[in-house]
């Protein structure tokens, strides 16, 4: 009955691996098409970059499930061992039964160090591909709700060049984190591919530590300012800007900020590039003058 149940289990991994197949097939087409007509001007580039990524999605749901049949067909080896005969009071199997790896992969972790009895489902080494690397991190879920599948994503921190990545997916479900200050947060896992070529992060593997930053708002005709300059100013945020060595006060409108940066909409008297006043002291006056320091 368990040898039934874990045929009747690959036979679905092998028919989801065949609709993975399909929706690729589809998707690579969808993409040609797109790039057809957009060559012809009667598609932006906003389709195109969403068709291409459709079929990077796909491509990704193929590998997953065949990896789902790789692991089904290997459960089901797993269950036909239980059932070998063994030599009497030896515990041993008549026969011997080589263990192969269910893909082409390198040993991260030896969990069976040395030989002897073990239960049926024992882990004995732990298997990676460092090719196919995901990128796993926790986000608070008041920032996980503006992400969304397709975000663009920066990786860097960890030892290389920085990278770039798309966000794959964000999990449904959040689980409770205390912070280093000792607070409880809510926070959801974010899993994100690598779309830098495999050759500028040859070097990066399994539980490796990476800076994420994830893409959650485009504009155009915007200034990035550092939230450390802004104050309020009525209804709005203002800002001190040096300029001939006295601070000149500028109200400003912010569009979007995070715990670092600020965009702040042009044309009201802010320039690129502009010197500013980060935490200006309450007593600062407009046209008082100030000097940098280092």
């Amino acid at each position: 009955e368990r040898i039934g149940a874990m045929e009747a289990s690959l036979q679905r991994a092998q028919a989801n691996t065949g609709r993975g197949s399909a929706a690729l097939a589809q998707a690579v087409a969808d993409t040609k098409r797109t790039e057809s007509l957009a060559s012809q001007g009667f598609v932006s580039p906003t389709q195109i970059e969403s068709m291409r990524l459709n079929q990077r999605l796909r491509e990704k749901e193929l590998e997953t499930a065949r990896g789902d049949a790789e692991a089904a067909r290997h459960q089901l080896l797993q269950s036909r061992i239980t059932l070998q005969p063994v030599k009497p009071g030896s515990g041993t199997t008549v026969a011997p039964w080589p263990v192969r790896s269910p893909l082409d992969a390198k040993v991260l972790k030896v969990m069976q160090q040395s030989e002897g009895v073990i239960a049926a489902g024992t882990p004995l080494v732990e298997l990676g591909d460092p090719s196919r690397l995901e990128v796993v991190v926790d986000v608070l879920t008041e920032d996980a709700a503006q992400i969304k599948p397709g975000a663009v994503v920066r990786l860097n921190g960890w030892g290389g060049a920085t990278l770039s990545g798309v966000v794959r997916l964000v999990e449904p479900a959040a689980f409770t984190k205390v912070s280093a200050l000792g607070v409880e947060e809510q926070r959801v896992y974010a899993v994100i591919d690598i779309g830098s070529p495999r050759e500028q992060w040859a070097t990066l593997g399994d539980g490796f530590r990476v800076e994420v930053g994830i893409v959650v708002q485009t504009l155009d005709k915007a200034l990035l300012v550092p939230v450390s300059a802004l104050f309020p100013q009525g209804d709005r945020s203002a800002l001190f800007v040096v300029d001939g060595g006295h601070a000149q006060l500028r109200t400003v409108r912010v569009l979007a900020r995070n715990g670092v940066d600020a965009a702040v909409a042009t044309g009201e008297g802010l320039a690129a590039g502009a010197q500013m006043v980060v935490y200006p002291p309450p007593t600062l006056k407009d046209g008082a003058r100030v000097r940098l320091r280092n």
